[in-house]
């Protein structure tokens, strides 16, 4: 008893370190980019960053659906079982990869429904392309990211996402300071070098993202020796098990977000990127304020899983 109070104060702990580090993050990014690309610029950055949240789901949705068969399958004592599953879940994650470069796709090819002016479409497609591949990434290594919250080594699964959360606000801080690219947050800025310090911040926080998640795989690769996928090991029925998991996943994850995306589009559409900028400040706040409550729930399914399996 002592030892699983130990791990769920552990995994309680270091969700909501995660989730304050997240927060400060959050909150030092915004004026910094108001100092950085200007007021347009950032409210671009708003309604990109709502827009590609929609494909960016798809990271939520391929997580939660394979953290309890992986978890049942480590703790089954089948030797054959969790390998299998494992290579299953790459099957899927790889399908979800291309699902979500898909929807990233369609989102550039119709960023002008956006009522984005047609000499930021440039960057904010650019941007969106970036943020494309970061994503796809992290989607495809999710089974081997979700080992950490499997084997419930949660602090090793936080401190990933606060490097990956991290690298908007380092490429920000490299681009508007180090390299002098800043445009001061001056009243009428000169738009061409506000779109050139946007393109770059865009493309070294998806590259500083991208690096992240091939060294947190790694890392998960060396702590648990074994974790090649073998595509042969995957079997129809445990990718089906996880389709139908992840499917009843994508509607509760599109039921809890997609109102904190739309809502950018709508306001963008109503009042254009300034009137969106103030609209994204605002409910930036709102959001840091609904995400502290899910530091008590995080890593509780591989909890469970370990429970229910090693009882039967």
């Amino acid at each position: 008893m002592a030892s699983e109070v130990r791990r769920g104060a552990v995994r309680v702990l270091t969700n909501y370190t995660r989730l304050l580090f997240t927060v400060v993050l959050g909150l030092a990014l915004t004026p910094v980019l108001l100092y950085g690309v200007g007021t347009e610029f950032y409210g671009l950055w708003v309604v990109i960053a709502s827009a590609v949240g929609i494909g960016e789901m798809f990271r939520d949705i391929v997580r939660l659906c394979m953290n309890r068969e992986l978890s049942a399958a480590l703790h089954s004592g089948d030797r054959g079982e969790f390998p299998r599953v494992y290579s299953s879940a790459f099957v899927l994650s790889a399908a979800a990869a291309g699902l979500a470069l898909g929807v990233f796709a369609l989102l550039a090819a119709f960023a002008p429904l956006l009522e984005i002016p047609d000499d930021l479409l440039g960057p904010a497609r650019f941007f969106i392309a970036c943020k494309a591949a970061s994503a796809a990434l992290w989607v495809l290594l999710t089974p081997t990211l979700n080992m950490n919250i499997v084997t419930e080594r949660m602090g090793w699964h936080n401190l990933w996402l606060v490097l990956d959360r991290a690298s908007q606000i380092a490429a920000a801080g490299f681009v508007f300071f180090v390299a002098g690219m800043a445009v001061g947050g001056a009243d009428g800025p000169d738009m061409g070098a506000a779109s050139r310090a946007f393109v770059w911040f865009g493309a070294i926080a998806a590259a500083l993202s991208i690096c992240i998640a091939c060294a947190a795989a790694g890392t998960v690769a060396r702590l648990h020796g074994g974790l090649r996928p073998r595509i042969g090991l995957a079997d129809r029925a445990t990718v089906g098990s996880l389709v139908r998991t992840s499917a009843w996943n994508a509607a509760t994850v599109t039921a809890m977000n997609l109102h904190t995306r739309v809502d950018h589009l709508i306001m963008n559409l109503a009042f254009g990127l300034v009137g969106n900028a103030v609209f994204g400040v605002a409910s930036q706040l709102a959001a840091y304020v609904r995400m502290l409550t899910v530091g008590m729930t995080e890593g509780l399914d591989a909890v469970t899983a370990r429970f229910s399996t090693t009882k039967s």
